[in-house]
């Protein structure tokens, strides 16, 4: 009878080993799995790179068409100027013009845009001014907007010179298809102006300054639609220059 009972002892005591070890072994393979779960959700999903995002018609914006006509030129692109007090001739010319498509940047996609814009910059020297071998640089910086609505773009235009001690004047900008501007400058249009040498230039956008305004190169700029600065004030001696001579290279 006493060994019927050792066996019965002996067979319980067995039994509950092993399911304490099955228990544990299901215990931990349930920790382990949900360990590995909260790993896996918890990894950040990889950021495409930016230069994998293809640009094409449907994804890229592009500067309004009047801008880019105003203000982006080509090297071979030249301009002679005449001082209308004085007679003086005066000379700028393009030596390197930059216009591109580029990709947003990673903090972009994240976002969830795909998109790719069109920038420029244009280098201009001078013949009177040529300080440090270049007179200006006009470039284009853009402001992506989270919305995918293109006409909530914004495009910057900014010169630097070494006249200006590399400030970069803000010059205009225009968001989708509107003209504004940061500062006390006026935006006028006007449908032509004759300058005193009888020379016709239309589709004109001026720029006004105060006169207070003695910081930046120019105090008032005229710009015409595929030519350019065809007039201006210097605001260093208040002298007025008016295009007499032009080649155009966009």
């Amino acid at each position: 009878m006493w060994q019927t009972c050792y066996f019965l002892t002996k067979a319980l005591f067995y039994t509950k080993i092993r399911y304490t070890i099955m228990k544990n072994q299901l215990y931990i393979t349930f920790i382990g799995f949900m360990l590995f779960t909260i790993i896996q959700c918890s990894k950040t999903p990889p950021i495409k790179n930016p230069t994998d995002i293809s640009c094409d018609s449907t994804n890229t914006v592009l500067i309004p068409e009047d801008m880019k006509a105003r203000f982006y030129f080509k090297q071979g692109t030249y301009w002679i100027y005449k001082n209308i007090d004085n007679g003086e001739i005066d000379s700028m010319w393009v030596w390197k013009g930059d216009n591109i498509i580029s990709n947003v940047n990673s903090k972009w996609y994240t976002k969830g845009l795909n998109k790719c814009y069109e920038s420029f910059s244009c280098f201009i020297q001078n013949t009177n001014y040529n300080v440090n071998k270049y007179y200006s640089t006009i470039g284009i910086s853009i402001h992506p907007q989270d919305e995918l609505n293109r006409k909530d773009e914004l495009f910057e235009i900014t010169e630097t010179s070494p006249i200006n001690n590399f400030r970069g004047d803000f010059r205009i900008a225009i968001r989708g298809i509107k003209y504004e501007t940061q500062t006390d400058a006026e935006i006028l249009f006007e449908d032509s102006i004759i300058t005193n040498s009888k020379i016709l230039y239309k589709n004109i956008l001026n720029l006004k300054y105060p006169l207070t305004n003695t910081n930046d190169i120019y105090s008032n700029m005229y710009y015409a639609k595929n030519i350019g600065l065809v007039k201006f004030v210097r605001s260093n001696d208040n002298s007025t220059w008016e295009l007499i001579r032009y080649k155009i290279n966009q």
